[in-house]
């Protein structure tokens, strides 16, 4: 059998499932750094960008050397770490003008500013991921706004979770899983995924391959059948062009995933309209 039929055949036999779900897909996920490979990354334009299409943004949140809280993915800019730059020497840094003249005027938002916008908008939720600022400040930063149980604190440690759940009992905590599948998801068991809302599984593909999944699809759906058997959401990543391919997307659902995590959002949410329509 092709592959074209047999991405047919998958589609018409969970079609139900699938269209009964497709506004979960869409609830849920998970959209790397904003706005994926669209707009530049982090940016208040592309956090609204994706709030704008239903989804959750995902962006990082570090301090800078005078102690203002922005969302900033990497550990420096021109060769000098963020925690170096104040506030003021940073604010009108074209951080996006390498992408073209047209985002040129874009800058480095706060977490004051994205906050803010989402206060009063119970519908704009946030992947937030600690890069050094830490549960207890981030916590703090979004009760601020009255926002605390629309951001999910994005992390590879439960122990960080349940840190965070502490000082923001009505906040989420995401796990996020790239290796060892098996294992992690053992200990998150083993701890009664404690402090665990839901986890990201980051999952590489071949379609060359009779099995097109990295980890196993047979793994994937043990560890996607004990998260939920323990309440726990599920989100299946696929970098960059890998979240291309309708096909990922389709055998994951079919593996029971309730969503999904992209870098490629253009072609997500076609997809996703594709199954709605």
């Amino acid at each position: 059998m092709n592959r074209k039929r047999t991405i047919g055949v998958i589609l018409c036999g969970i079609a139900a499932t699938l269209l009964g779900d497709v506004a979960t897909m869409r609830r849920e996920a998970f959209i790397h750094q904003g706005d994926g490979n669209g707009l530049p990354r982090n940016s208040m334009e592309a956090l609204m960008r994706t709030w704008g299409r239903g989804a959750i943004p995902e962006t990082d949140a570090q301090f800078t050397k005078d102690g203002v809280l922005i969302s900033y993915h990497d550990s420096a800019w021109k060769g000098r770490r963020i925690a170096d730059w104040t506030w003021a020497e940073l604010k009108d840094e074209p951080v996006a003008a390498a992408r073209g003249a047209q985002f040129a005027a874009i800058r480095i938002p706060t977490m004051d500013a994205v906050f803010a916008a989402m206060r009063g908008h119970p519908e704009r939720r946030l992947f937030l991921d600690d890069k050094g600022a830490g549960p207890k400040a981030l916590a703090a930063a979004a009760r601020k706004y009255g926002v605390g149980a629309q951001v999910i604190y994005h992390t590879n440690k439960s122990v960080l979770a349940r840190e965070w759940k502490s000082h923001c009992p009505e906040g989420r905590a995401n796990i996020v899983i790239g290796g060892n599948l098996v294992r992690r998801i053992a200990e998150l068991a083993a701890e009664d995924f404690a402090g665990v809302d839901r986890v990201l599984l980051i999952v590489r593909t071949d379609f060359t391959k009779d099995d097109p999944f990295k980890p196993s699809s047979g793994e994937l759906k043990k560890a996607i059948t004990e998260a939920h058997r323990h309440g726990v959401l599920v989100n299946v990543f696929f970098f960059g062009d890998e979240g291309l391919n309708p096909e990922a997307y389709v055998r994951a659902a079919a593996l029971g995933a309730d969503s999904f995590g992209t870098e490629r959002t253009d072609a997500f949410f076609g997809w996703l309209d594709t199954l709605a329509n």
